[in-house]
């Protein structure tokens, strides 16, 4: 089944990459608690962090048929989405390395955060048929809520009065709930309402969504850090996004 042909009445991808999407996830999240598990008992957590910030996301999609003999496709304008994020980390240093006479510590930094992610496009309206005639334009808008498990590798370095710490890894994402809707203007002027749906229904995109992150995080009197990291899902190339995070860390 290809993009286009995505659903006879949805804006999502099908059941194939829903399929690929909980593989993925799935294999992640095992490969999480594999490592969680074999850290050993020098690896143990040194602190939580609270983590509250924006981010800004873009998610779409290219192709859609909503209708028996009328499809969308997106024409290339795209706006992205502010959300939110809110979450607990956890630092878990599990030992120090020497880099040219630099020491680092390694460890990892796995935190759960609520995300609010979406995007907005716009594209134009073909008839699907021989004559492929473009017959108005559109506005495609998509909110999505999630629950992100990033697990990250970690090195830190320390500075007077403050640390460094440079972060990559995979994440795995849970959809909540969202919507989908599609606004259409017809050449014609025939009214045409708006489609609407919601975000992870049966022809909307994939609940499971897993992928890699990388970042950077400074932290101040090992209390305050700020960071930014990007993220970009491995099971559909539409879901990307870059958060700016403002923390407290609880030291043990």
């Amino acid at each position: 089944m290809s993009e286009s042909q995505a659903g006879s009445y949805g804006l999502g991808r099908g059941a194939k990459g829903r399929a690929t999407a909980g593989a993925l996830g799935a294999a992640l999240a095992a490969g999480i608690i594999i490592a969680l598990g074999g850290l050993g008992a020098d690896a143990s957590a040194q602190g939580v962090g609270i983590r509250l910030g924006y981010n800004y996301s873009d998610m779409y999609m290219r192709y859609s048929t909503f209708g028996r003999d009328v499809e969308w496709r997106r024409s290339g304008t795209f706006r992205g989405n502010f959300g939110y994020h809110a979450g607990l980390s956890v630092d878990i240093p599990i030992s120090e390395v020497d880099i040219q006479g630099i020491p680092y510590m390694f460890g990892l930094n796995p935190c759960v955060m609520f995300v609010s992610k979406g995007g907005k496009n716009t594209g134009n309206i073909y008839w699907v048929n021989a004559s492929n005639q473009r017959i108005g334009t559109a506005e495609y808008t998509i909110e999505a809520y999630y629950v992100d498990v990033p697990l990250p590798l970690s090195f830190k370095r320390e500075f007077t009065g403050y640390s460094v710490r440079a972060e990559f890894g995979p994440y795995v994402s849970v959809g909540l709930f969202g919507k989908q809707e599609l606004k259409v203007n017809l050449y014609s002027g025939a009214p045409y309402p708006p489609y609407t749906q919601d975000t992870f229904s049966d022809e909307g995109l994939e609940r499971i969504d897993a992928g890699l992150f990388y970042g950077v995080i400074v932290e101040f009197g090992k209390v305050i850090f700020l960071g930014v990291r990007a993220g970009s899902s491995l099971t559909d190339d539409s879901i990307n996004a870059v958060y700016v995070t403002l923390g407290y860390n609880i030291n043990f």
